[in-house]
């Protein structure tokens, strides 16, 4: 089994630009990666690195020895070795989309290949539904939502306006309360 082409595919969903390459393989195989950079400036960057160092080091490869593809990449495209979010990104969703296609090669998860399973539940956090909120009050009815999902935890963002943290730990204007009947009705 070689890799004989790969698909960039620079999305737009809102105000996120995620960047996802297909390896297609002889066989008919494909993986698929995420470039993890579609927050903010970047993603035509990383699509670009990430389709030089496929064009460069992967095709005519064979996608099951990844951990050779991954030392070569980091090893000699020069820019790896300094480090760096865009070249780092378009590597891992190379070895991504390589694990994929030998999961899917082998009939087997590819949690299975990186050791098994160790859990039968993976607890989840909503992400996201705070982007619009700029006030403590904006904050607690946004968290509805996600709380009537279902979510158990919610990742959030500091509000836009600086907050300094007072002598006993609070910030100024925010009542840490304002999350908590919400959070509380859902035991």
């Amino acid at each position: 089994m070689r890799v004989i082409s790969a698909n960039i595919y620079l999305l737009k969903v809102g105000t996120l630009q995620p960047v996802v390459i297909e390896l297609i393989t002889d066989e008919g195989v494909t993986g698929l990666g995420e470039v993890a950079v579609s927050y903010g400036i970047g993603a035509a960057g990383a699509a670009a690195m990430t389709k030089e160092l496929a064009r460069a080091m992967v095709l005519g490869r064979d996608p099951f020895r990844i951990e050779e593809i991954w030392s070569e990449m980091y090893d000699h495209s020069f820019w790896a070795k300094g480090g760096g979010p865009i070249v780092f990104a378009a590597i891992s969703a190379i070895e991504q989309a390589l694990w994929d296609i030998k999961g899917k090669a082998l009939g087997v998860p590819v949690y299975e290949l990186l050791g098994g399973k160790i859990r039968d539940d993976v607890p989840l956090y909503a992400n996201g539904w705070s982007y619009h909120c700029e006030t403590p009050d904006d904050l607690a009815r946004a968290a509805g939502r996600p709380l009537r999902d279902g979510y158990k935890a919610l990742k959030c963002f500091r509000l836009p306006f600086p907050m300094v943290a007072g002598a006993s730990g609070t910030c100024p204007g925010v009542r840490s309360t304002n999350l908590l009947p919400l959070v509380q009705s859902k035991k």
